[in-house]
């Protein structure tokens, strides 16, 4: 339904939206941000060619400062609202949010809990830990939608931030792991690195493909092997696949040292045994394309 409202309809609601989130934290105020969520993504193309509505740097601006709230419940939504906006409409303030997001991703859990909110805001240690790891889960997420196809902001993070996705990935819960995996599935979608070039540009994108993805392939690799958890086997399979199909769809398989092919053959053979015959079959045929 949101979908047809008309622009003049579009633009009071989001006036109203707007004027609510400038306002301070208050119990339900999250329902603002899915709301803001919901319109954004279902009438993107309005907001991105009606001139009397807010504009879209405006809508990003309130939702980026709200994603910087202490609050850990609220700070959730605003982060995957902000995730959800910069994916939709295709905008590239990645180096803003990655500001806000990569201090919480670089902390300790242990030592996030000591930092924030008061205990008597927090009697249940365990449900403040769980938040903490779900404000990790969300913020994962939410990094692999806002990971721009432009090449300058790829080219002065994709080895900080593959560096982060695949550092924590053998490191953490299978909730996050989850969201991790995700994560770079966004950053496979729309890296530029795997896209065809010139010829001229072969050893350049070789060297920078290799930099790369020697990080992320061996801790997917890794979750191959969970076998206690076929939902993260299941997402680090898809991820594989993603890599795979992209660099089949540019010609460009070439890129995978024999390193890292030989690592994706042993991998794909162990998972042939997998308990799962769907994901047996999967890993099967992923491994006669690498073949």
């Amino acid at each position: 339904m949101m979908g047809n409202l008309d622009g003049s309809h579009l633009s009071l609601l989001l006036d109203a939206l707007l004027k609510g989130l400038a306002s301070r934290t208050w119990d339900g105020k999250d329902a603002l941000l899915k709301a803001v969520a919901a319109i954004c993504t279902n009438s993107k193309n309005h907001l991105a060619s009606e001139t009397d509505q807010p504009s879209v740097d405006l809508l990003l601006n309130a939702i980026l400062k709200e994603a910087r709230k202490e609050k850990l419940t609220y700070k959730i939504e605003a982060i995957k609202t902000a995730g959800i906006l910069l994916y939709e409409l295709q905008v590239d303030r990645f180096q803003e949010f990655s500001d806000i997001v990569f201090p919480i991703l670089q902390k300790d859990i242990t030592s996030s809990l000591q930092e924030s909110e008061s205990d008597e805001e927090w009697p249940n240690k365990k449900l403040k830990q769980t938040l903490q790891y779900d404000v990790q889960s969300v913020a994962y997420e939410a990094l692999g939608k806002a990971w721009p196809c432009v090449q300058e902001t790829q080219d002065k993070y994709q080895e900080d931030f593959s560096t982060l996705l695949a550092s924590r990935l053998t490191a953490t819960t299978w909730k996050v792991q989850l969201s991790l995996l995700r994560a770079i599935q966004g950053f496979i979608d729309r890296s530029l690195l795997l896209e065809r070039g010139d010829l001229k540009d072969i050893p350049y994108k070789q060297q920078v493909f290799t930099k790369v993805f020697s990080k992320i392939i061996p801790p997917i690799c890794q979750c191959l092997g969970i076998v206690w958890y076929t939902g993260v086997r299941t997402e680090a399979l898809a991820t594989l696949e993603k890599l795979v199909a992209r660099l089949s769809t540019a010609n460009q398989l070439s890129l995978l040292t024999v390193e890292l092919n030989s690592q994706l053959m042993e991998s794909l053979t162990v998972m042939a045994a997998d308990s799962q015959p769907e994901l047996q079959h999967r890993a099967a045929e992923l491994r006669q394309h690498l073949t």
